[in-house]
């Protein structure tokens, strides 16, 4: 019986200590490290709504505005711009030279690329003397709407003529709204300020009204929509 003890408890004691070693050694954790995979969003497609997003002023380097201009009837030269993503001036035209329904023509940039023009005026009122005169080109102005362009040619365009252009609009002023505006810019030159006074309106002499500016706004497809890549401003010098 002794003998039959003694064997049990030899075996329950191996398979405990079998047991404890087996469990110590599953129980241990691995070395290595657990994998991290990375889930990455699809790329977006490129469509409208990416097009969209290109700047209004995204300006290709080196694209130029031609405006040929005359005095009268005869062809008297051109004068040219570069464009920007900021508005410039051509302000280099003589007194004697006209822009209007002249040839109007786009260079550098990507020959394959399509253009339109659209051009818009503004009027402003002068007070005139015997020789010296005063422009409000920062007081009170009518602006037109923007009238695109007649195309010549894939990269020409034909100015407005005179007679497109109603050179007389104004916005409604009275007569001390006038001769306030004068007295401001112009304290220091008192003559200027009497003839002011004489005017019934902006039309009435020896105030007038007419062209200041005009402004031409370049526009290039891209995809399906017109971008602005320039607007160019060629003021007028007014009076007589």
């Amino acid at each position: 019986m002794r003998k039959v003890i003694y064997g049990f408890s030899v075996a329950l004691l191996t398979f405990t200590l079998g047991s404890v070693i087996y469990y110590l050694t599953a129980s241990k954790p691995s070395s290595q490290p657990i994998p991290v995979i990375e889930i990455k969003p699809p790329a977006p497609e490129i469509g409208p709504e990416y097009r969209a997003s290109i700047p209004e002023s995204a300006t290709p380097v080196g694209l130029l505005l031609f405006i040929k201009t005359r005095v009268g009837d005869a062809p008297s030269g051109s004068h040219s711009v570069t464009l920007s993503k900021d508005p410039v001036v051509m302000d280099d035209l003589d007194l004697d030279e006209s822009i209007d329904d002249t040839m109007i023509s786009i260079g550098g940039g990507d020959r394959s690329a399509q253009f339109r023009i659209f051009e818009r005026y503004r009027t402003s009122m002068t007070v005139m003397g015997e020789g010296p005169h005063l422009d409000l080109i920062d007081w009170l102005h009518f602006d037109s709407e923007w009238i695109e362009l007649d195309q010549l040619g894939r990269r020409e365009f034909r100015s407005l003529a005179y007679d497109q252009m109603n050179s007389s609009k104004f916005p409604p002023t009275t007569k001390s709204e006038l001769i306030s505006a004068v007295r401001e810019r112009a304290s220091d030159w008192p003559a200027v300020v009497e003839l002011a006074k004489t005017c019934r309106s902006p039309h009435h002499a020896p105030c007038a009204v007419s062209i200041s500016s005009v402004y031409f706004r370049v526009e290039k497809l891209v995809g399906d929509r017109w971008i602005k890549v320039g607007l160019v401003e060629v003021p007028f010098a007014m009076g007589c």
